[in-house]
């Protein structure tokens, strides 16, 4: 019988704070959002979503880096990796096309209404396919794999919160 590997035990606790993060961006996320809109400022609002994307992406860059300690060091050389552009993009078109959908039709809106976790999980599930979609463009151009997956977290936050602040 094999003994479960200590990057195993991280990797699921690492699942576990992220499902623990969006939970309570549930319970006390509105709680801030209010207080946050109150106060007026949209660089408050900017910087706490600035901070929600640096958690998500980090629990990504953990969980990779905790497969990459575990497994060989070249898991970036399958050829997954080499389509994962085409993958996580045609992913991030499809939910980007179903979530304007939803919102077009209103559907969206009362599911939120009724489960704000839906909301975060969709955010959560955005910010990771960037993610993946940014380490397999970065795998084809760097080959040590904690390279790869150090330059696909800064790329990613300073994609998305670059975004956000151009709102």
């Amino acid at each position: 019988m094999k003994m479960i590997s200590k990057w195993s035990i991280f990797q699921l606790l690492n699942i576990a704070a992220l499902v623990t993060l969006i939970f309570l961006f549930e319970k006390i996320g509105y709680i801030l959002f209010d207080a946050l809109l109150s106060n007026g400022s949209s660089i408050m609002i900017q910087l706490y979503f600035a901070i929600a994307i640096l958690l998500t992406v980090s629990f990504n860059y953990f969980g990779i880096y905790c497969q990459l300690k575990k497994s060989s060091d070249q898991i970036f050389q399958h050829k997954f990796w080499r389509n994962g552009i085409k993958v996580f993009g045609l992913s991030l078109v499809i939910l980007i096309f179903v979530i304007l959908w939803f919102g077009f039709t209103g559907d969206i809106f009362i599911v939120v209404e009724q489960n704000r976790w839906v909301m975060y999980f969709i955010a959560a599930l955005f910010i990771s396919m960037t993610y993946f979609m940014m380490v397999s463009v970065v795998s084809k151009f760097e080959n040590s794999p904690f390279s790869i997956i150090k330059m696909s977290f800064y790329a990613t936050y300073l994609l998305l919160v670059i975004s956000i602040f151009m709102m």
